[in-house]
C-alpha cells in the first residue's frame, strides 16, 4: 500500500506517539492514500510544504476500515466524537453524544491500522450539527461524498509502524495546493448553506460567519476554565502572535470550521509554549453567556470590517468590550456591529491607525520616517489626516509597514461600516 504524509518537515522517521486533540481516531501516525489530499494538507498556508512518500506492508496487521466492511456512518461518527473535542451547548446535546458514543463506538483496541473519513474543514462542524440534530445522518454523508474528502490512513501500533517504509519525499507549491483545498471546502459549504455571499468587502465567504461565531465564542468562553492566570486580552495577544488569528482572517476553514474553540485554545497554548495552562476539555460550552456572545461580536465585527484581530484590539480592548456587553447583550451580532464601530470610531479619532503603530514601538516620527525612507513632512501628514494614506503609493505603505512590522492594512484606515 503507498501511502502519504503532507507536512511542514521532511518525515523520515515516523512515530505513533503524536499527541494531538485534533487526532479523529487517536494517537498514531496520519497518512492517506490520495496524493492529491497529502498535497493540500501539506500546504497548510501559502508557504506549501513537503509531500512524504511511503510504502506499508499490510501482511499479518489487523486493518479496520471504517468506510466499509459493514461498518455504518454512526460508527465513524462514534469514533471522531470520542477522539475530537467537541463541546455541545446544551446538557441534552451532550448526552445524545455520549449516548452515540455508547451505542456505536466500535472495538479498534486491537487494530493495528484504522482506516476513514478525515474530520476536516467543514467536516468537523458539520458533525457537530449532526448531534445537535440541526442536520440528518443522511445529510452529513451526502456532504461527506460530495466533498471528496477521502480517506485517512491511522498507523496506530510499533508493529504496523516497523511495516512502513520511507521512499521519498517532494515538494508542495503552496501557491496552488492551499487554494485548492480552499476551494474544495468553500464548494461544498456552499452548496449546503441556505445563505447568500453577501457582504463582497468581507473578510471572507459568509458561509463561514456561523462557524466563526461559535468558535470564537467558544474560544473565550472556554478560558476560565482551563486557566486562572491567562486573562482574555493576553489570550487575544497570545491568538495573533501564534498565527492562528491570519489565517481566521482569511476564513481558512482548517481554523473557523475545523475545530472547536477548545481545541483552538489548545493550539494557541501549544504555538505559545503555556502547555501549563491546559487542564481538561468540558462536554458543555454554554452559546448565551457573556464570554460566548463577547465572542460572537467579535468575530462578526472582524469579518464585517476586514480588520486583523490586532487593529481591533488596539483600539478596543476585550475588557472594554466586556463592559460595553450590558448595551450589547440583547442585540443580535449586525446590531452590535453598529454600536462597536461608533465607539471604535470615536476611539480612532484622536489616532490615526499609521500613529497607533508607531506609538506601539515607541519610535518618534523622524526615526521612523529615517528607518523608512518616507519622507518626515509625508508621514506626518499621514498621522493627522491631512494626507489619505489610503491613496499612498504602495511602495510607502511597504515600506511603513515593513518599519514597524506590522502588515500593510494595520496603518490603513478601514472604511466605514455605516455607510
Amino acid at each position: 500500500m503507498k501511502l502519504y504524509h503532507g507536512s511542514k518537515k521532511i518525515v523520515s522517521m515516523p512515530v505513533c506517539d503524536q499527541k494531538n486533540v485534533l487526532s479523529d481516531f487517536g494517537e498514531g501516525f496520519y497518512a492517506a492514500e490520495s496524493e492529491e489530499l497529502a498535497r493540500e494538507w501539506a500546504a497548510a498556508d501559502e508557504n506549501g510544504g513537503f509531500l512524504n512518500i511511503y510504502e506499508l506492508d499490510t501482511e499479518g496487521l489487523k486493518v479496520i476500515d471504517l468506510c466499509s466492511g459493514g461498518h455504518e456512518l454512526q460508527e465513524w461518527l462514534a469514533v471522531i466524537s470520542a477522539h475530537r473535542v467537541m463541546p455541545l451547548s446544551t446538557s441534552k446535546e451532550a448526552s445524545k453524544k455520549a449516548a452515540l458514543i455508547k451505542d456505536h463506538l466500535p472495538d479498534l483496541k486491537d487494530a493495528d491500522i484504522i482506516k476513514g473519513y478525515r474530520a476536516d474543514d467543514s467536516t468537523f462542524s458539520l458533525c457537530r450539527e449532526c448531534l445537535k440534530g440541526s442536520i440528518t445522518l443522511q445529510k452529513l454523508q451526502s456532504a461527506i461524498k460530495q466533498g471528496t474528502l477521502g480517506e485517512q490512513v491511522l498507523i496506530k501500533t510499533e508493529k504496523a509502524l516497523k511495516k512502513l517504509e520511507y521512499i521519498d519525499s517532494d515538494t508542495v507549491d503552496g501557491s496552488i495546493y492551499y487554494p485548492k483545498r480552499m476551494i474544495r471546502d468553500l464548494n461544498v459549504k456552499r452548496s449546503l448553506a441556505d445563505l447568500p455571499d453577501e457582504a463582497a468587502d468581507a473578510s471572507y465567504p459568509a458561509v463561514y460567519l456561523k462557524d466563526a461565531m461559535q468558535t470564537m465564542g467558544e474560544l473565550l468562553s472556554y478560558l476560565p476554565q482551563a486557566s486562572d492566570t491567562i486573562q482574555a486580552d493576553r489570550l487575544l495577544k497570545m491568538f495573533t502572535a501564534s498565527g492562528y488569528a491570519s489565517r481566521f482572517e482569511k476564513g481558512d476553514p482548517f481554523i473557523i470550521s475545523g475545530m472547536s474553540g477548545t481545541e483552538l485554545f489548545y493550539r494557541i497554548a501549544e504555538a505559545c509554549g503555556e502547555y501549563r495552562y491546559y487542564r481538561s476539555f468540558p462536554d458543555v460550552l454554554s452559546d448565551t453567556g457573556e464570554a460566548f456572545r463577547c465572542g460572537m461580536f467579535l468575530a462578526y465585527y472582524q469579518w464585517k470590517s476586514g480588520l486583523s484581530f490586532q487593529a481591533i484590539t488596539n483600539a478596543m480592548s476585550y475588557a472594554r468590550l466586556s463592559a460595553l456587553y450590558p448595551e450589547l447583550s440583547g442585540l443580535s451580532p449586525s446590531e452590535a456591529c453598529v454600536i462597536i464601530d461608533s465607539r471604535l470610531r470615536g476611539r480612532r479619532s484622536a489616532q490615526t491607525c499609521l500613529q497607533a503603530q508607531r506609538k506601539r514601538l515607541d519610535l518618534s516620527q523622524r526615526e521612523l520616517a529615517a528607518s523608512s525612507g518616507v519622507n518626515l513632512r509625508t508621514l506626518q501628514q499621514y498621522e493627522v489626516g491631512d494626507k489619505d494614506i489610503n491613496r499612498a503609493a504602495a511602495k510607502k505603505v511597504t515600506a511603513l509597514s515593513r518599519t514597524l512590522f506590522c502588515r500593510s492594512e494595520d496603518i490603513l484606515e478601514p472604511p466605514r461600516l455605516l455607510t
